[in-house]
């Protein structure tokens, strides 16, 4: 079939439009995914399974770096990364309490300017080019340091309201995190990756290692001490406009709970 609404795009694979009109940049050059988690409840498993293709289509070609931290399902999580994402680095690390210090280590190894931390509840929504331009017009063209993934539909909506017209862009709304939506340091995010890295040596200094992200998320809430919350930090930050992320939570099924 010829139709050109059905064929898709030779530069980002998506159906419906021309490549001389298509705006996707190649991401793999600006970020790289890393994950550090476990997968035990079989409602996890299955959403899992859902998931890991999706996320290679909002990302192609990026690098992607695991580590699995339990011998459970280990090798059906594996298999399943194997099978679907062609640049990937696959790790077991089964060393508890030390979340941080495992992520630190996984960060060593990526060798483009911003990370992405994607937690085990990540719902991958939006095609390859609205990924490519939240990334084109944040990353690439303002280089913000912090790029927040997390409730984009809440927060997005509350950044706006607050935000002078030169800082609304076209995917993205722009803002300093002293003006947050959150006080939380959420992980849910594009970061450079050594702004991650020098809060997580903060964290393990001053609060120890633990088993999960929200221990992280606790500590940079400021809840118990707003001068380590995110409207402390001095950070070029974005928010996308459109929900290109989600989360997944079925019957408050978290393997990690604070």
């Amino acid at each position: 079939m010829n139709d050109k609404n059905t064929r898709l795009c030779s530069r980002c694979k998506n159906a419906g439009h021309d490549k001389r009109t298509c705006t996707w940049i190649d991401v793999s050059k600006y970020v790289t995914v890393i994950k550090n988690f476990i997968c035990t409840s079989d409602s996890r498993l299955n959403f899992l399974k859902t998931q890991i293709k999706e996320m290679t289509e909002s990302l192609p070609n990026v690098r992607v770096i695991v580590n699995y931290n339990t011998d459970e399902n280990a090798k059906i999580v594996e298999k399943l990364y194997r099978k679907s994402v062609d640049n990937l680095d696959f790790r077991i690390n089964l060393e508890k309490e030390s979340w941080a210090k495992q992520t630190i280590e996984l960060i060593s190894s990526v060798d483009t300017p911003y990370i992405m931390y994607a937690c085990e509840d990540t719902v991958w929504r939006g095609s390859a080019e609205d990924w490519s331009d939240v990334i084109n017009e944040a990353i690439v063209g303002k280089e913000v340091d912090f790029l927040l993934l997390g409730k984009i539909g809440k927060y997005s909506q509350r950044v706006e309201k607050l935000a002078n017209s030169d800082m609304i862009g076209e995917y993205v709304v722009f803002y300093n995190s002293e003006n947050a939506p959150s006080n939380v340091y959420s992980v849910d995010c594009f970061q450079k990756k050594d702004i991650f890295v020098d809060r997580l040596k903060e964290y393990i200094d001053e609060y120890g290692d633990h088993s999960a992200p929200n221990w992280f998320e606790r500590y940079y809430s400021g809840r118990h001490d707003r001068s380590r919350g995110m409207t402390s930090l001095n950070l070029s930050c974005a928010i996308p406009k459109n929900i290109i992320r989600d989360e997944y939570h079925a019957d408050d099924d978290r393997e990690f709970r604070w």
